[in-house]
């Protein structure tokens, strides 16, 4: 069976996804090919056809539905009936791509979305989403969640979703769990952190909902914990324009501003005592890849009390939580963590609940 993956963006995870999808598939004794928004350059590379198309890069760019007609096009010039859109990102503007466009009707489709946020957000989002449920082009559709349970029991109680078609699977692992087994010792002694010091550790981009100004608040007022770090890795080109850069510069923050290469990111989960996730409540039924690399790691997480969050930290004891964007109960909780030994749950139970990338490319080709 010859597959067309289609991927508007190709770097960080969307390139790992195309990476795992790809090798799964091909092991499954299928071909696929890569339909690519932006340069991809990913392992895979030399593996599988990779199709650029500047009328697809241009609509892309702006997630334009006409894009989906190129997809089409495509799709149909080269013989290919199965589609699977990595990361739909928009299923009304799909929705009409398909009362639009007449090539569509000889393919079928399959794709990942992440999280329920949109869904519960958006509603054109989510009433255009159920109507394509409706469509027998759309054979499979994967919502992918750090607690599967616990989106499936939101779609039963929001009567979404109700269709032999959805399988709620976990957020998938994008790295290799042997990457994290380097010591600890190890890790700080490359990062030049000292092994006294407390590092809690903030990892990704600084968009707002991410909270990143939260924690650097919460940081400006536990300056008399002793020999503790606050370590910010990521790029601040994604902060808001009235982020507060000047707190980057407390006397116990460290920053590390820019894109993270894989190998610095294993080293420091691995070095970190905790991982903060200080997420706003627009993370409320979204999912996360850093809670995922907390467990690979084995380290404690603190994340905020919404739902998958709560539910994943509370079932398999990952971590502490704190009341959602406030700040006083964040810094509650680093205190917590500070002054009490936190006795971290089975990581390694959490981490083979997760479909392995075999399972995910078995459930596309239903």
């Amino acid at each position: 069976m010859r597959i067309l993956i289609v991927a508007e963006r190709c770097s960080i995870f969307f390139g790992k996804y195309i990476d795992y999808m790809a090798e799964a598939l091909i092991a499954l004794g299928c071909t696929p090919f890569l339909l690519a928004g932006e340069e991809y350059s990913g392992r895979m590379a030399n593996q599988i056809e990779v199709i650029y198309s500047n009328s697809f890069k241009k609509y892309a760019s702006n997630l334009d539905e006409h894009r989906y007609l190129e997809v089409f096009r495509i799709a149909s010039k080269l013989g290919i009936y199965h589609v699977h859109f990595i990361f739909l990102f928009d299923p009304h503007r799909l929705f009409l791509a398909l009362n639009s466009g007449a090539q569509s009707n000889r393919l079928i489709f399959t794709y990942s979305i992440f999280g329920l946020a949109e869904y519960a957000t958006k509603p054109i989002y989510a009433r255009f989403h159920e109507e394509m449920l409706k469509m027998s082009s759309i054979r499979r559709v994967l919502i992918h969640s750090i607690f599967p349970e616990a989106m499936d029991g939101l779609s039963k109680d929001w009567s979404i979703l109700q269709s032999p078609k959805v399988s709620f699977v976990h957020d998938p692992l994008y790295d290799p769990p042997d990457a994290f087994k380097q010591s600890r010792f190890e890790a700080r002694q490359s990062l030049d952190i000292p092994m006294e010091q407390k590092v809690f550790l903030y990892f990704g981009t600084y968009y707002r909902k991410k909270g990143a100004d939260l924690l650097l608040s919460a940081a400006e007022a536990c300056q008399n914990l002793q020999n503790v770090c606050f370590l910010f890795a990521g790029s601040t080109k994604t902060a808001p324009h009235n982020f507060n850069r000047n707190a980057l510069n407390l006397p116990n923050v460290r920053v590390d501003d820019r894109i993270i290469d894989e190998d610095t990111a294993y080293k420091y989960f691995i070095a970190a005592d905790l991982i903060i996730q200080p997420y706003r409540l627009e993370y409320q039924y979204d999912t996360s890849g850093v809670l995922v690399q907390s467990c690979l790691a084995k380290r404690p997480t603190l994340v905020p009390n919404i739902t998958p969050f709560k539910e994943t930290v509370g079932a398999y004891r990952l971590g502490l939580t704190f009341d959602c964007e406030n700040v006083d109960s964040l810094i509650n909780a680093i205190n917590q963590f500070y002054k009490e030994s936190f006795q971290l749950g089975d990581c390694q139970k959490y981490i083979n609940t997760i479909e392995s990338w075999k399972d995910l490319a078995q459930l596309i080709l239903y």
